[in-house]
Order: structure tokens, then C-alpha cells, then sequence
């Protein structure tokens, strides 16, 4: 898997920034993977990219949760199509490719990291003052019998 620069591939694509490509290069002079793999430290939702499948070929992009568990399957082919997942608290997504001797790339990766996660460094803060508070509530009503 690589990152291509700001190759345009003769027109292909309307490229300010980097392209994911499953290839080495845009132009798959190297090797080139069978999956694109992108993974998120946290539940992502709000997924959405620019797909450029060069044409009559579909890309298969299979999402999943922490757990390993398959959520969504999106199937999409085009040339700078739009592709938006419906999913949410998405740990993982790969993008395959439908044949050998082919690539395809994507670009304008768009999300949002749930809120509803606490991490945990802040979690135990959070159960320590709780357990504080159970400790004064205790000494407390000893104090009032």
C-alpha cells in the first residue's frame, strides 16, 4: 500500500493532497496489495472518500467494529465517486480490490472519532473520584449513627 503524491494520473484526479493507493506508486510500477487496510484508535462514523476505480471495476469496502465484527459492505466503482458509510463506532476498513493487475486509489478521507468514548487515561480519574465519594458518603452517615 502506498501513498501517492500529487499526482494527477493524466486527469484522473483533482489532487491538492495525497492519494491511498493500493499500489506503491499511483502508476503501480511496484508491487501492489490485495487490501487497503485503514484503522482508527477509536469508533469512527461519519465515514465518507473519493473513490477513483478507474472505470468498470468495483472496490469492496467491508467495515468493522473493535470486536472484529463485520458491520457494513459497500461496493463502489467509478471515477471520483462519492462514497459515504452509513456505520458508525468503526474500528477498521478494508478496501479490496476485485482482480490482480489493477489498482485503484482513494482521496479525501472524511470522519468523525466518537464522542461517546471515554478514553481510558481519563476513565480512571473519573472511577477514583467516584470511589472517593462513596468513601465520604460512608464516613458520613457512620459519623451520624
Amino acid at each position: 500500500v502506498g501513498v501517492a503524491d500529487d499526482t494527477d494520473y493524466d486527469g484522473a484526479w483533482d489532487v491538492f493532497n495525497n492519494i491511498w493507493t493500493n499500489c506503491e506508486t499511483i502508476e503501480c510500477s511496484g508491487g501492489r496489495a490485495d487490501v487497503l487496510q485503514i484503522t482508527f484508535d477509536s469508533g469512527a462514523s461519519d465515514i465518507s472518500l473519493q473513490l477513483q476505480s478507474f472505470g468498470g471495476l468495483s472496490v469492496t469496502f467491508n467495515l468493522y467494529d473493535a470486536f472484529d465484527n463485520l458491520i457494513e459492505t459497500v461496493v463502489a466503482t467509478g471515477d471520483n465517486v462519492f462514497v459515504a458509510f452509513l456505520a458508525s463506532d468503526v474500528f477498521r476498513i478494508e478496501g479490496v480490490q476485485p482482480t490482480e493487475g489493477w489498482a485503484w486509489g482513494l482521496d479525501d478521507l472524511s470522519f468523525t472519532l466518537d464522542a461517546s468514548e471515554v478514553p481510558l487515561p481519563a476513565a480512571l480519574p473519573l472511577f477514583l473520584a467516584g470511589l472517593t465519594g462513596l468513601g465520604a458518603a460512608r464516613r458520613k452517615r457512620k459519623a451520624a449513627a
